[in-house]
């Protein structure tokens, strides 16, 4: 990944087996790279609000990144 940051798809691969694992910090790193890279990703916004819904989290940056997922799916 650090010689082609481009390739946004392998860290989304990576988040998915961090949810596998219940790896709550391997899932957002993740997603957010993938954000960084892709800020109009559908999938990234709505798993990672997901994630940040079921810890009781960050609920107000959740819900705009659910209403984002769900205007450009």
């Amino acid at each position: 990944l650090a010689l082609a940051p481009q390739f946004w798809q392998v860290y989304l691969y990576k988040a998915f087996t961090y949810e596998g694992l219940d790896n709550f910090l391997g899932v957002v790193e993740n997603y957010q790279q993938v954000l960084m890279r892709q800020p109009h990703n559908h999938l990234a916004l709505n798993n990672l609000a997901y994630h940040y819904f079921l810890r009781e989290i960050q609920i107000p940056q959740a819900l705009e990144m659910a209403e984002r997922a769900v205007q450009l799916d």
